[in-house]
C-alpha cells in the first residue's frame, strides 16, 4: 500500500476520533464557581442551591397527581406541588422499550432543581393556590417570604401540536415600597445525554458516547459553550478505556441581550425563548449530579400597585432541522448541518428521498453509498491509476534510492525527472482523497446525528442510531477494509503490517458508533472493492 495512503487512513482516523471529541463532550461534576455582582444584574448565587431556603422549596401544595397533568398529542407534562416540571414525555418518540422519550428529568439528589423553576430575590417562590383553566392551561400563584405584598402567578400553556409551551409570570406589587429585583427562570435537567437505556449510566460513559452543550444566542451571535477533555491524545486514551476522563474547569457564564438558551444532546434540545420585548439575560452554571442549569433572568422595577408579565416560551424536543428553522432560521445553528457541515443537508435531503421511496433507512443508506460511490467514481478512478503507475515505477525508484541514497538532492531530482519521464504526478493519487473528504465527513455528520435514524430497523438491527449490539457490522467492516489493502498495490510488507493494524484499530473505535454509520461505512468498502476489480480489469485490457 502506498505511504499516502496509509497517511490518509491514519488522517481518517484522528480526523474522526478529532471530531467525535468536539461534537461530543465530556460533562462531569465539579464544584460550582461562584461570583459576586449586584442586585440589577444575573447573580450566579441565584442560581445556586446552597444559598436558598430548602424549607421554602419542599413545601408543596397538596394536589391530586392527575390535576398536575396535562398533555397535547406530542408531549405530555406533570407538574411538581411546587409548579415546577416533574417530567416532560415527548409521546411520539420512543425509548428501546417502546416507552415515549423523556426530556426533562427531575432531580436525584434533594438540593437540585426541577426544571422550570422561578426564583425572585434569591428565594424560590412558595405556592399558595393552583389553578385549572383548561386543558393545556394551569397555573400556581405565589408568595415570597421576604417580599410580603408580592405575588407572583406562573401560568403553563401547552401549544397543541408543537413542542412549545409558553410559561408567563405575573408580578404584582401590592406592598408600599419600590419593588427592584430580578427573576430567574432555569431549567436544570441533563437532556437526555446519551442514547443508551439508563441516562444515569449514560452520564457514566466516555465522551464519545454523551453531548451537553449549552448555546447562547445573543443578539444574533451565536455561541456554543464546550466542555472537554484534554485534547485528541487525552480522548483516544479515553476512547480506549486506558485513562479516566478529565474533569472540565467550572464556569459561570454570563451573557446579555439574550434571544434564545439551549441546551442539546445528541437528538434532543431545550430552549428557553424570552419575549423580544423584554432585556433579558443568561447564566449558566455546572450543579450537583453532572447536571447544567440554563437560566433567563430579568430585572424589575415595580412600584406600589404596578404588575408586570414576563413570558417565556420553551421547546422540548427533537433535534430537528425543519422544525428549529420554522421557530426562528438562526436556530438551524443547534443543528449538526449548520456552517461548515451545511453539505449534510444535501446528504439528509437525499436520505429523506429514499426512504419515500423505500420506507427503510438502512435500504436508504446502501442505496445513498451507491449513489455517493457512482458520483465519486471520476475521482476514485483517476486515484487507482495513478497508484497503478506508482507501482509500475517502483523498481525504478528503488534503483535510484540504492544508487543516491547518500545524495538527498540528487535523489530528488532523479525521481522527479522519472515521474516526468512518465507523465505520473506523485500528488496525483492525494487530490481525489482529499475531494472526497468533505463528502465523507457531511455523511459521517449526517449519519451520527440525523435523528431520523434514532429508532429506524434494518434486518436483524433495531435501532439504526445506536451501536451495534452483535458487533457484525464493524466485524465485517474491519474484514472488507482488509481485502481492500490486499488489492492494492503495497511493495512494503512493513507497510502491510500497519494496513493491517488500521484496520483492527477501526474496528475497536466503530464499534460504538451508531450501527447506521457503520452500514454506510461498510457498505463503501464492498462497493469500492467491487469497483477496484472492474477498474483494473479496464487498465488490463
Amino acid at each position: 500500500m502506498e505511504k499516502r495512503v496509509l497517511l490518509a487512513i491514519a488522517a481518517s482516523a484522528l480526523i474522526l476520533l478529532g471530531y467525535n471529541m468536539l461534537v461530543y463532550k465530556n460533562v462531569k461534576h465539579s464544584p460550582v464557581v461562584s461570583k459576586q455582582e449586584v442586585v440589577s444584574s444575573i447573580q450566579p448565587s441565584i442560581l445556586t442551591p446552597a444559598t436558598v431556603s430548602t424549607q421554602s422549596k419542599k413545601v408543596g401544595l397538596n394536589i391530586n397527581e392527575e390535576d398536575l397533568s396535562f398533555k397535547t398529542e406530542v408531549m405530555s407534562v406533570k407538574l411538581t406541588p411546587l409548579g415546577d416540571i416533574n417530567s416532560l414525555q415527548l409521546l411520539k418518540l420512543y425509548e428501546h422499550d417502546k416507552s415515549p422519550v423523556e426530556i426533562a428529568l427531575p432531580p436525584v439528589n434533594p438540593e437540585a432543581d426541577f426544571p422550570l423553576s422561578v426564583c425572585l430575590s434569591k428565594e424560590y417562590l412558595t405556592p399558595k393556590r393552583f389553578s385549572y383553566v383548561d386543558q393545556y392551561t394551569k397555573e400556581f400563584s405565589y408568595g415570597v417570604e421576604s417580599l410580603p405584598g408580592v405575588s407572583v402567578t406562573k401560568r403553563y400553556k401547552l401549544i397543541p401540536g408543537t413542542y412549545l409551551m409558553e410559561v408567563e409570570l405575573t408580578i404584582e406589587n401590592l406592598s408600599d415600597a419600590t419593588l427592584k429585583n430580578n427573576v430567574v427562570i432555569s431549567w436544570e435537567s441533563p437532556c437526555k445525554v446519551a442514547e443508551v437505556g439508563d441516562i444515569k449510566k449514560a452520564q457514566l460513559k466516555h465522551s464519545h458516547l454523551t453531548i451537553l452543550e449549552q448555546t447562547a444566542n445573543a443578539g444574533g451571535n451565536v455561541e456554543k459553550i464546550s466542555h472537554h477533555g484534554a485534547g485528541i491524545l487525552q480522548g483516544i486514551l479515553t476512547f480506549l478505556g486506558l485513562v479516566a476522563p478529565t474533569t472540565p474547569t467550572d464556569s459561570v457564564i454570563e451573557k446579555k441581550n439574550i434571544t434564545w438558551v439551549a441546551q442539546s444532546s445528541q437528538y434532543f434540545l431545550n430552549i428557553l425563548i424570552p419575549e423580544k420585548s423584554v432585556s433579558t439575560e443568561a447564566i449558566f452554571v455546572k450543579t450537583i449530579d453532572n447536571r447544567i442549569r440554563m437560566g433567563l433572568s430579568t430585572d424589575i422595577s415595580l412600584k406600589s400597585g404596578e404588575t408586570k408579565i414576563i413570558k417565556t416560551r420553551v421547546y422540548a424536543g427533537p433535534r430537528d432541522t425543519t422544525i428549529l428553522k420554522n421557530l426562528s432560521p438562526e436556530m438551524t445553528s443547534l443543528t449538526a448541518f449548520s456552517g461548515w457541515n451545511s453539505l449534510a443537508l444535501i446528504v439528509l435531503w437525499l436520505l429523506h428521498l429514499l426512504y419515500k421511496i423505500t420506507h427503510n433507512y438502512g435500504v436508504s443508506i446502501i442505496i445513498l453509498t451507491l449513489i455517493v460511490k457512482v458520483v465519486l467514481h471520476p475521482v476514485t478512478k483517476k486515484n487507482f491509476k495513478t497508484m497503478n503507475s506508482m507501482q509500475k515505477l517502483q523498481p525504478h525508484l528503488a534503483e535510484i534510492r540504492e544508487k543516491h541514497k547518500h545524495d538527498a538532492e540528487t535523489l530528488n531530482k532523479e525521481m522527479m525527472e522519472l515521474y516526468k519521464r512518465h507523465k505520473v504526478n506523485p500528488m496525483g493519487g492525494c487530490l481525489p482523497l482529499l475531494l472526497q473528504m468533505p463528502v465523507f465527513i457531511a455523511l459521517f455528520t449526517t449519519l451520527q446525528n440525523a435523528i431520523e435514524l434514532r429508532g429506524a430497523t434494518f434486518l436483524i438491527w433495531s435501532d439504526l442510531a445506536t451501536k451495534d449490539p452483535y458487533y457484525i457490522l464493524p466485524v465485517l467492516m474491519g474484514l472488507t477494509m482488509i481485502i481492500q489493502q490486499k488489492m492494492m498495490p503495497s511493495p512494503d510488507p512493513n507497510q502491510a503490517k500497519i494496513g493491517m493494524f488500521m484496520s483492527i484499530i477501526f474496528v475497536f473505535m466503530f464499534m460504538n458508533f451508531p450501527s447506521g454509520l457503520v452500514l454506510y461505512w461498510l457498505t463503501q468498502n464492498i462497493l469500492t472493492i467491487i469497483e477496484q476489480i472492474l477498474i483494473k480489469r479496464g487498465i488490463e485490457k
